[in-house]
């Protein structure tokens, strides 16, 4: 879908060296202009980060794992992030690590106040309603 159509387009104009050219730029300069030379295809890179955190959310069946294994995908995508710096502005690239890092947090916030963990530990974490 989506992301075949960002990398054709990136691609396309790349190729035929347009890219740059100011009536490409006002119709697909969000794709590529945010980011370095050498990081016109990190776009893809931001929805695989989603699509990745969306089927782990439905793909596995208990949540500790859900939230243990989207721990360790966020945090190999983090340390992509920060050996990559791709975005133009250093300000943006900032925001981007703490987006990822408030997006850690949440999830291991919710490891810590899940109220089942099993059933032996229900209200040792959190006090059961």
């Amino acid at each position: 879908g989506i992301p075949v159509l960002i990398a054709f387009v990136v691609m396309k104009h790349q190729r035929n060296g347009t890219l740059h050219d100011p009536a490409v730029n006002r119709l697909w300069g969000f794709l590529h202009e945010p980011y370095e030379s050498g990081f016109k295809y990190w776009e893809l890179m931001l929805m695989v980060r989603r699509f990745a955190v969306a089927l782990l959310s439905v793909a596995l069946e208990t949540s500790m794992l859900q939230a243990a294994i989207t721990i360790i995908v966020l945090a190999l995508l983090l340390a992509a992030h920060v050996f990559s710096r791709p975005y133009v502005s250093a300000k943006i690239d900032v925001l981007d690590f703490c987006g990822m890092c408030g997006s850690i947090g949440y999830v291991l916030a919710g490891m810590l106040l899940f109220p089942s963990v099993t059933k032996g530990a229900q209200g040792r974490i959190c006090k059961e309603d």
